[in-house]
């Protein structure tokens, strides 16, 4: 098998029939880093641009993510636990809580990837801003 490896891989596929083999073909394979990032902070005023907390590529690299957010009292404002059917970036954070804008501030935010490769858990801060 294969071993993984970033950037581009080279194969040469040759099929027997009859004991006749085939001309061989190439078969190229692109492999690229999906780099999960974390945004510091979004602008959720309805304008349809970051109007909600989206986390890159964290589907692709952490299907089963647990993402939870607090105010500064500590209090759990936001928690969506991520599978294959229900995505985060499907159902990202939109600034709300209990259907209510929250003020601008700063959020805390804890990431359980919830994969035994990766360090447990992630911590962090997030802004809304609003004009």
């Amino acid at each position: 098998m294969p071993e993984f490896q970033l950037g581009i891989t080279n194969y040469y596929v040759v099929e027997t029939f009859d004991g006749c083999p085939s001309p061989w073909a190439n078969t190229i394979v692109i492999i690229e880093v999906c780099v999960t990032e974390f945004p510091t902070a979004f602008t959720p005023d309805g304008d349809g641009m970051n109007d909600s907390w989206q986390i890159t590529a964290i589907d692709e690299n952490y299907p089963d993510a647990l993402i939870q957010i607090y105010n500064r009292w500590g209090n759990l404002i936001f928690e969506h636990q991520s599978s294959l059917s229900n995505p985060y970036n499907e159902n990202a954070w939109n600034g709300k809580y209990e259907e209510k804008d929250l003020p601008v501030s700063s959020y805390y935010y804890l990431i359980n990837y919830n994969d035994a490769k990766t360090t447990p858990q992630l911590k962090g801060t997030v802004s809304i801003i609003r004009n």
